[in-house]
């Protein structure tokens, strides 16, 4: 039920063309977009978690979840691809296989060049 959900998602969020579009409408779509992509996250960790969570799931009224070893697999690893769709939605530069990762490098560069510099508080905010 929940692969076939995603599937129709997957189907359903489609960016069209937007090359002749106005800015605002091009931001609109990304925010679908992500939206979608949001909504489909939420969905699968609160699976997991349920699962998880097992008796206590169903007396909080979730019902009952019953996950095989290799059905918590396939739904870890269709998490993970979508955090990955999620982190390479508008990624101008990769480094490596992930997208997720390249953010993370950046990141830590930028993080590193301001401390370096001094312009980072104690609290870790830029003064």
């Amino acid at each position: 039920k929940y692969i076939q959900e995603a599937r129709n998602l997957g189907s359903t969020i489609r960016q069209p063309k937007l090359s002749n579009l106005s800015p605002s409408v091009i931001a609109q779509t990304n925010w679908k977009f992500v939206e979608g992509l949001l909504k489909e996250c939420r969905n699968k960790t609160k699976r997991m978690l349920v699962e998880k969570m097992g008796r206590e799931a169903v007396e909080l009224g979730h019902g009952e979840v019953n996950i095989t070893g290799v059905e918590e697999n396939t739904l870890i690893a269709s998490l993970c691809d979508l955090l990955e769709r999620i982190w390479s939605h508008g990624l101008q530069v990769k480094q490596g296989k992930s997208a997720l990762w390249s953010h993370l490098l950046h990141y830590l560069e930028n993080r590193q060049r301001r401390t370096t510099s001094g312009s980072f508080s104690s609290s870790g905010k830029t003064e």
